[in-house]
């Protein structure tokens, strides 16, 4: 009995020992790791900031515009003929008053030629009875009867006059040719297409429509013009507009009212027909927080940024970043309307602010200033 127990203790005592030698040799690891990581510094990254500001800011809407040129017309012939003379060429530029088509006259010509003729009969023979009236020898009744005839000449004369002038067609305005296939010997018939005529000027009207219950919009109201797929408040592609006239009624179907703006279009970007985005500011100008758009990270709770604190006076970095959930308003161009959730003058990590995690510390690479954030301030024209 004794020995057994004596067989127990042993193993007891041997297990002890084997527990207590791996114990310390993972001790001495553990210790090993700390001063191992201790040497090492604490972990930042790298971003680019920016700082919020206040900023007076208006609602606007985005809507499809159509441009319309000033003065534009589909050129028809008046007069059925053949075709003796086109005087310009597919897409160019015509002059006022430039000949486009000319018809073939000579029958008309005839026609005018012989009517010449009866206006100066007529014109002799009413003399004549003027003459004869006041000697007394003719009466007054055979003088009306001249003077009749003279007039229904002249009358046929100034009708194939018309008739002529139907025959030549010319450019009503200064303008752009459309394209056409019209050829001499070609036939044309009394309201047939011959081209599309489209004013060569500086301005264009850009035509659109708003929903109804934006009654505030008024004549006089400037608009953004985009010219190209853009972002909002781009100065590369949008163009000021002047809103000059506003349908008086809404539409049955639609619900909707039709406005027309002029823009200048000196280096011809607008081009009649086709569709651009309308940019119209609604509602009075008030007072929001503004931070750049990609500054903001959207997780499973919502939207939220990294607000950067200044860091521990012995931290190896002047920041650290705090996530931060706010409420968003829209969105116009490259910024974001902060409705709660951030102040003015705090700053917020930018372009890399996927990087950070709560607590890290970080560097910025831009130094506060005015050009961290474009202020999308109410436009004054």
């Amino acid at each position: 009995m004794i020995r057994k127990n004596r067989g127990w203790l042993l193993v007891i005592v041997a297990c002890s020992l084997v527990v207590f030698v791996l114990g310390s040799f993972k001790y001495r690891q553990v210790q090993a790791a700390i001063a191992a990581g201790a040497a090492y510094p604490e972990p930042s990254e790298t971003v680019e900031t920016a700082v919020a500001h206040i900023s007076n800011w208006r609602q606007r809407i985005s809507v499809l515009g159509e441009v319309v040129a000033r003065r534009a017309t589909q050129l028809k012939s008046e007069s059925s003929g053949r075709v003796e003379r086109v005087g310009f060429r597919p897409g160019e530029r015509v002059n006022v008053g430039q000949l486009l088509v000319q018809l073939d006259m000579r029958q008309e010509m005839a026609q005018h030629e012989a009517a010449s003729a009866e206006v100066t009969l007529a014109e002799l023979r009413l003399n004549r009875q003027r003459k004869l009236v006041e000697t007394g020898v003719a009466s007054t009744e055979s003088l009306d009867r001249s003077k009749a005839e003279f007039t229904a000449a002249a009358a046929s004369v100034a009708a194939l006059d018309a008739l002529l002038a139907k025959k030549q067609i010319v450019a009503p305005f200064t303008a752009m040719a459309g394209l056409h296939q019209l050829d001499i010997a070609d036939y044309l018939h009394v309201g047939e297409v011959i081209t599309d005529l489209v004013e060569v000027d500086s301005h264009v009207w850009v035509d659109f429509s708003l929903p109804q219950n934006w009654s505030s919009v008024e004549v006089g109201d400037r608009v953004l013009v985009m010219t190209t797929a853009g972002e909002v408040g781009d100065s590369d592609n949008s163009i000021s507009a002047l809103i000059i006239a506003i349908d008086p009624q809404v539409d049955a179907r639609s619900r909707q009212r039709r406005l027309r703006a002029e823009v200048e279009n000196a280096n011809g970007i607008l081009m009649s027909g086709s569709t651009v985005q309308v940019e119209v500011f609604v509602g009075d100008a008030r007072s929001v927080v503004l931070i750049p758009g990609h500054a903001v990270r959207y997780g499973p709770l919502g939207p939220n940024v990294f607000i950067l604190e200044e860091a521990e006076s012995d931290a190896l970095a002047a920041f650290r970043a705090v996530k931060r959930a706010v409420v968003l308003g829209p969105q116009s161009g490259t910024q974001r309307v902060v409705i709660s959730g951030l102040q003015e003058g705090e700053r917020v990590a930018t372009l890399g602010a996927f990087k950070l995690r709560e607590g890290i510390l970080v560097h910025s690479v831009k130094p506060e200033s005015e050009g961290d954030t474009a202020s999308l301030q109410e436009m004054s024209m």
